[in-house]
């Protein structure tokens, strides 16, 4: 059972990286890169390799997958800006006129480090046993 830990460990760290990759927009790269190696191989059967990279890349010939990439990160762009003015509402500038931006506003200030003694140490140290 020792070695399950470390499995679960790096399955979760993986999930983390893939939840985050998805968050940013991840898989329309992924789909892109995809499409893009599809159409080089694709044109690639009927020219050179530098007439298919060229005719994958100059914007003429696009795939149904470049289109569908295309409509879905459009598609996010569109949330993006609508949503965008609702997602600062807390942060208005009246609230920070008023009120200001001071973390623990409400707590006296205190030192970090502990202060100096100011008695002397006790002559000769103390033996332990």
């Amino acid at each position: 059972m020792w070695f399950i830990q470390p499995v679960l460990r790096n399955v979760s760290k993986w999930m983390l990286i893939g939840l985050l990759a998805l968050a940013v927009g991840g898989q329309w790269f992924i789909l892109q890169s995809a499409a893009w190696a599809g159409m080089v191989v694709s044109y690639a059967k009927g020219a050179t390799l530098t007439e298919a990279i060229n005719k994958t890349f100059d914007g003429q010939h696009p795939c149904p997958l470049c289109k569908f990439v295309a409509r879905g990160q459009a598609h996010e762009r569109k949330q993006e800006l609508r949503l965008s003015p609702k997602t600062d509402f807390f942060l208005n500038a009246v609230f920070v006129i008023r009120f200001g931006l001071r973390p623990f506003a409400g707590h006296p200030f205190t030192r970090s480090f502990p202060l100096a003694r100011r008695e002397a140490p006790p002559f000769p140290p103390p033996r332990l046993a």
